[in-house]
């Protein structure tokens, strides 16, 4: 029986983003070499790219120059670093995930096929992670910190977070009840995961998506637009007393409790990095800056004061200030094509497009996209890929979102 491309498009589409959970599910990722986990991705981009029309990959646009003048720009910075393999190793491996994730899927699979493969995915880990919380079985908290079925909480709450925005904006698109229920628990389980940064962003991305669809329509509310902005004056004082002692660590989250002033933390990983920027300022470190302890790589851990917990400092770690001009141009393109379509009429490129937005907006906090495989960086490739290049192959209704 012969396979239509389409559906061979979506069968690998189907298992490409299956591994991504899987590789970081603590049942499965300790018993998966990194190399096993880049060498399947790296065979099935390869089947991905064979059966994409030629027409969608060789299209031009912006995003593609500006992502592949960074990776060109890290080559030649890498060729120059010792360990030569190790390094050239780990460049190959971003260079491969950025390209199979950035360009190659986004450009093959329609965007709404997408929004259904994540949803799905989204829900069996949820209602795992779920099911795991109220049975109590195997080790779900590292840490203190609700780990669900993934290796740590940290993947927990980037998985909730994107899920909470997913779910909650498909539920007020087609009414679904499903997806509030999604949403609450994945609003559950990153309050139980601990993270005051995920549950705000999640948050906010909802009141946005309430700002674009449904402002011309609160005048006909019932109560009233002056009964809703008293309401909002007299809850502000509480909020951000709440939201001050979240920032500041003195309200834990969950299972967590602060005892540490996260700012100053930032902060102090903030001037390492500028400090660090200093030292080498137009070579960088390389993709391999967070596993290094004083000269000697080790991937089995990364070094935490080599994570500047800011994308424009990680930027300057990894590649100098070469790395930065190009990451500054990348930054407002991705402004540029979220502005269009958090404008779009289409649900789904408005989904990415907020999604992105606090993507975007993280990046001040953290973040880190020339990775050996992070979730979450496989994520934001696949979220501003569709936004920047996989838009405009597949309906009219996404156009704004490309431009």
């Amino acid at each position: 029986m012969k396979i239509s491309r389409n559906k061979a498009i979506e069968i690998l589409a189907y298992i490409i983003i299956i591994e991504t959970f899987v590789s970081k599910m603590s049942f499965f990722s300790y018993s998966i070499p990194t190399f096993v986990n880049v060498a399947f991705i790296s065979i099935l981009s390869v089947l991905l790219l064979r059966v994409t029309p030629k027409s969608n990959l060789l299209r031009n646009d912006k995003y593609t120059f500006i992502v592949f003048s960074m990776l060109i720009l890290l080559f030649f910075q890498t060729v120059t670093r010792e360990p030569f393999a190790l390094q050239m190793a780990g460049l190959g491996t971003s260079v491969m995930l950025i390209f199979a994730f950035g360009v190659i899927f986004p450009k093959a699979l329609p965007i709404d096929r997408f929004m259904i493969i994540l949803r799905r995915s989204l829900m069996f880990s949820g209602i795992s992670s779920l099911l795991l919380l109220l049975s109590g079985i195997g080790n779900i908290y590292e840490g203190g910190r609700f780990s669900g079925i993934f290796t740590d909480s940290i993947i927990m709450t980037q998985v909730a977070s994107i899920g909470i925005i997913v779910f909650a904006i498909h539920s007020l698109e087609r009414k679904s009840l499903s997806s509030v229920l999604m949403s609450m628990v994945y609003f559950l389980l990153v309050i139980m995961a601990g993270s005051r940064t995920s549950l705000m962003v999640s948050i906010g991305g909802i009141l946005i998506y309430f700002i674009l669809a449904y402002k011309p329509q609160v005048k006909n509310l019932i109560i009233g637009k002056p009964v809703i902005i008293f309401i909002i004056v007299m809850l502000f004082p509480f909020i951000s007393q709440i939201a001050a002692g979240m920032l500041t660590g003195e309200i834990g989250i969950g299972t967590r409790k602060e005892i540490t002033n996260p700012i100053d933390d930032r902060l102090l990983h903030w001037r390492y990095g500028i400090k660090r920027i200093q030292e080498s300022p137009f070579l960088g470190y390389g993709v391999l800056t967070k596993y290094e302890y004083n000269g000697v790589y080790s991937l089995d851990s990364f070094n935490e004061m080599n994570d500047p917990h800011n994308m424009f400092i990680y930027a300057g770690q990894v590649g100098g200030w070469p790395l930065i001009v190009l990451f500054m141009a990348f930054y407002f393109l991705l402004i540029k094509k979220v502005l269009y379509g958090l404008l779009s009429t289409h649900s789904s490129v408005k989904a990415i497009a907020i999604v992105v937005l606090l993507f975007l907006a993280m990046f001040f906090a953290g973040g880190s996209l020339f990775s050996l495989g992070s979730l979450m960086d496989r994520f934001f490739w696949l979220f501003v890929g569709y936004l920047a290049v996989g838009s405009t192959v597949h309906s009219e209704g996404v156009k704004h979102a490309a431009r």
